[in-house]
């Protein structure tokens, strides 16, 4: 009988994982893994010590391979997640509120959900995420994020490493609540998945830098210090993770849902980006000619997938530029409409009153 203080390694749970598929040919999951490992007995009892992150030196993939293999897994601690079939995929709680570790090998071939965002980011080799409907190769630096209760596979093979970091919505929600009020990609991903319940994943390149590099390593450690506001810190540094994501490559990401894969709202995302960063000077005309669309096309689909025209969307970014240069300079009402881009102070001040 446990009594709450036995637990077995990560690599003990990648070591079952590869044997079992060397000698069957065949996947099996995490619970499964850990599961053959009590019945053999093989845990260990007592305070497993903890890896120190800030020993990898940022430079060496395989100093993070071997500390992440150092991270204990305690059995009281995963044993209540009981897997569920849902719709006719197998559903898994979240273990913690937070997490991050490296991706299982050899995953069973079937889709699981879950009930928390997930991040998917090769730091080494390759992996492959199997959706309902497609599939998807990513090499290093390629990120996929998935929002909860999407049914998905993510296939590695040893050798490979790819960190896999977890926050259930209600932490994401409390600690993410600013970003979600803005207008870019990523907010609305996270609106449709927290407020929508929709299924949806994007994929991103962001380019695996010293600072990426920083931000994983300070994840890891603070997942497994336990120290006081070791969550708080945890999720202040995901906060940076994702404004890393949004700022690396604007025009990287590709945005897909679930329900409509080939549909042309798979750009939109893109379109608004395009628009946030063009907004001073961009007219509808150029942002058609830009996205190879036919203007009055365009229009309908933006109004379609935002529920605001592309008139609203842009004078709402005017706005809010002009708000944050009446509050923090001592520029005048005619500088600071031209800066956002209106061709006469009588038209901002008409504009600005409607908006407040």
């Amino acid at each position: 009988m446990l009594i709450g203080n036995e637990y077995v390694l990560f690599k003990d749970v990648q070591n079952t994982i590869i044997s079992t598929h060397s000698r069957t040919g065949e996947g099996i999951g995490f619970l499964d893994a850990v599961q053959q490992l009590l019945v053999k007995k093989s845990f260990m009892t007592g305070i497993a010590s903890k890896p120190d992150f800030f020993h990898w030196d940022l430079t060496d993939m395989n100093q993070l391979y071997h500390l992440a293999n150092q991270i204990p897994i305690y059995l009281s601690e995963i044993f209540h997640v009981m897997p569920q079939i849902q719709d006719n995929y197998t559903y898994l709680p979240a273990i913690r509120p937070i997490q991050i570790c490296l991706e299982s090998y050899f995953s069973p071939n079937h889709l699981t959900l879950y009930d928390y965002f997930t991040i998917i980011y090769v730091v080494q080799g390759t992996c492959t995420i199997s959706f309902s409907n497609t599939k998807y190769s990513l090499t290093v630096g390629e990120l996929c994020i998935i929002s909860p209760h999407t049914p998905h596979r993510v296939y590695v093979e040893p050798g490979n490493l790819v960190v896999d970091i977890m926050s259930d919505p209600q932490h994401f929600e409390n600690y993410f609540f600013h970003l979600i009020s803005k207008e870019n990609v990523l907010s609305d991903f996270f609106r449709n998945s927290l407020y929508r319940t929709k299924q949806e994943y994007l994929l991103f390149h962001m380019p695996l830098t010293k600072d990426v590099k920083g931000i994983i390593q300070h994840l890891f450690q603070e997942f497994v210090s336990g120290e006081q506001f070791s969550t708080e810190v945890f999720h202040n540094y995901l906060q940076i993770f994702y404004a890393t994501i949004i700022r690396s490559h604007d025009t990287t990401y590709t945005y897909y849902e679930a329900e409509k894969k080939s549909s042309p709202s798979t750009v939109i995302p893109a379109i608004l980006n395009y628009i946030n960063n063009n907004y001073r000077t961009l007219s509808l005309e150029a942002l058609a000619t830009h996205f190879h669309y036919n203007c009055a096309y365009l229009s309908n689909l933006i109004k379609t997938s935002t529920g605001k025209t592309y008139s609203d969307i842009v004078t709402s970014l005017k706005i809010k530029e002009a708000k944050s240069l009446l509050c923090n300079t001592s520029l005048s009402v005619e500088k600071i409409s031209e800066l956002v881009g209106y061709h006469s102070a009588d038209h901002f001040t008409h504009s600005f009153k409607l908006m407040n």
